[in-house]
């Protein structure tokens, strides 16, 4: 009775020690992962910046201008104007 005890006992301690381990994975994992979010949010705005910052060649029109011009025109139509 004693062994069989000592024996759950001992299969109990494993079965945690497995958990606690798959456990400390997944933190890592997850850290990882914020880690590598926050890489691609810095990029993302960089890259942004980048693209802002850029001037328009001459003789081409801004696409931000066109595409702010193309929605007013479009919500005076819906309006009726």
């Amino acid at each position: 009775a004693q062994a069989a005890q000592r024996e759950q006992a001992v299969q109990a301690l494993q079965r945690l020690q497995t958990t606690q381990a798959a456990a400390a994975a997944a933190q890592s994992a997850a850290q990882s992962a914020a880690q590598l979010a926050a890489q691609t949010a810095a990029a993302n705005q960089a890259a942004q910046a980048a693209q802002a910052a850029q001037p328009v060649p001459a003789g081409q029109e801004d696409g931000e201008l066109i595409h702010a011009a193309a929605l007013d025109y479009l919500k005076q139509q819906v309006n009726g104007l």
